[in-house]
């Protein structure tokens, strides 16, 4: 077989490897990171901002933290979180939600994560019409709790202040 033959061959192979090693690292990582326990995906100064202006407190058994928020005219705070059971109801307690409960989530209520999948779940919410600076301001609060694994709860909190 002659040099350039070869070389013909063996391109498409290396190529289709180096893909393929691309693609296995891209997935692998995160998958074992995820799983030998995860780690945040919310800085301790996020993390703080969202409980202080909130007014929650994120167990310290919280695994998997993902959280955000945009401070604007009002703001937006968004966190998800897994954590055991047995925490639920100090982290709700923490918060100005009264109680979660399996009632359907009301209409244009929706999160800043996909949460279209769970189907086993805890809902509750809260709003408040407050005074503010120029008028009125409107606080509301949803948490949705994913229970599908009897083990660890999936937690989506989320918080609305518009003024």
């Amino acid at each position: 077989m002659t040099e350039k033959r070869q070389f013909q061959y063996r391109t498409p192979i290396l190529i289709g490897l180096s893909v393929l090693a691309c693609v296995a690292i891209c997935v692998l990582v995160p998958f074992l990171h995820w799983l030998l326990g995860g780690s945040t995906n919310c800085p301790g100064d996020v993390q703080s901002a969202i409980e202080g202006r909130a007014h929650i407190d994120i167990p310290a058994s919280a695994r998997n933290i993902d959280c955000g928020y945009i401070f604007m005219q009002g703001s937006d705070m968004w966190a998800r979180f897994q954590i055991p059971p047995s925490d639920l109801d100090a982290f709700v307690q923490s918060t100005s939600v009264t109680s979660v409960s399996s009632r359907p989530i009301p209409k244009g209520v929706s999160f800043s994560y996909n949460t279209w999948f769970v189907k086993k779940y805890l809902y509750g919410d809260y709003s408040e019409t407050i005074p503010s600076q120029g008028g009125y301001a409107m606080i509301e609060q949803h948490i949705l709790v994913d229970i599908h694994d009897p083990t660890v709860y999936t937690v989506y909190f989320q918080e609305s202040y518009a003024d």
